[in-house]
């Protein structure tokens, strides 16, 4: 096997060849068709004494094609990788005639767009401003809800609160059936929540859905079952039958949910939880405040870098049908 590699003036795309000899793919074909011979199932023959000139008439051709295939994606990734050959998109074959039936060596080329070599602009001042975001008593607000939440105890109440979560049968009202089970948020109700406290097991509700969740179709099909499109079209009277109420118990504030959110010891105080809280939430903002400056500063040096590519070799890139492998 022979590969060489020759770029264009501008250095911007290049065209490697690969040679092929009979001693580069024989032996790969050989034990293909050998392999073929005893798997083969041809009608007059025993399984596994089909005739390797039989199994070279009937399938050589597509087993050549698809050796060579083979041969060439690995011969030219390991090219492009062992000779650190800066590429941009996929090598592209160039067309040629190949006659599988009657060569023994074959000549493949493919077109390569190049990396240029190009320079950052060192000798150019980049500003960026960096975002400082405060925590806020709303924010520190939800972040004790989601941990009291998290960290707190499921119970089964007897009579619903606000909050609650109301696991049962839903169904449109006029429909056959018992409906579908569901665990309906009280919490995301924005219309006539009023209906929904003071709900008991075994109680029937019958409320207008889409109005109940002010048409927010998202929110309807997170908990019902419905896809987003069919609760867009939802309308009407539903009915809920209340099997179980379920609510999460707040977390208390003591050692126990101090360990399980930061860790053995690590807090041992209200005021250590309230600290070592803020820090974290901070922390967080913070970091993606670091984010933010860096993918910045990347997006500025990009701007100011000028890096010239082959477009000639793009348009080709972009082509339908596009594919690194011979035809037979």
């Amino acid at each position: 096997m022979d590969i060489t590699l020759d770029k264009t003036d501008d250095q911007l795309s290049a065209i490697l060849t690969v040679k092929l000899a009979e001693a580069d793919y024989s032996p790969a074909v050989e034990s293909k068709l050998k392999e073929y011979s005893k798997k083969a199932q041809i009608k007059g023959f025993r399984p596994g004494k089909v005739p390797t000139t039989l199994v070279r008439k009937m399938y050589g051709k597509g087993i050549l094609v698809d050796e060579i295939n083979a041969l060439l994606n690995k011969a030219v990734d390991s090219y492009i990788k062992d000779n650190n050959v800066k590429i941009l998109g996929e090598p592209l074959p160039v067309p040629s005639d190949v006659d599988f039936d009657a060569q023994k060596d074959y000549e493949f080329r493919f077109e390569l767009g190049l990396l240029p070599d190009f320079e950052l602009p060192a000798d150019q001042a980049i500003s960026v401003d960096r975002h400082q975001v405060e925590l806020d008593e709303n924010t520190l607000n939800e972040t004790y809800e989601q941990i009291g939440r998290q960290f707190g105890e499921t119970i089964n109440p007897d009579e619903s609160e606000a909050g609650d979560y109301l696991f049962g049968k839903l169904k449109k009202a006029d429909e056959e059936g018992e409906g579908r089970t569901v665990l309906l948020p009280t919490n995301k109700v924005t219309n006539g929540a009023e209906q929904f406290v003071g709900v008991k097991a075994g109680d029937t509700l019958t409320f207008d859905l889409s109005k109940a969740f002010d048409g927010n179709a998202s929110a309807i099909a997170n908990f019902s079952g419905l896809s987003k499109e069919e609760a867009a079209q939802v309308s009407g009277d539903y009915t809920l039958a209340v099997e179980k109420i379920t609510r999460t118990a707040h977390a208390e504030h003591n050692q126990d949910l101090f360990d399980k959110v930061f860790g053995k010891d690590t807090v041992s105080s209200k005021e250590e939880f309230d600290a070592k809280v803020r820090s974290t939430v901070q922390e967080n903002y913070d970091r993606e405040a670091d984010n933010l400056i860096n993918r910045q500063i990347i997006d500025k040096v990009v701007d100011a870098t000028e890096i010239k590519v082959s477009t000639e070799f793009f348009k080709k890139l972009a082509a339908p049908c596009q594919r690194r492998q011979t035809h037979g």
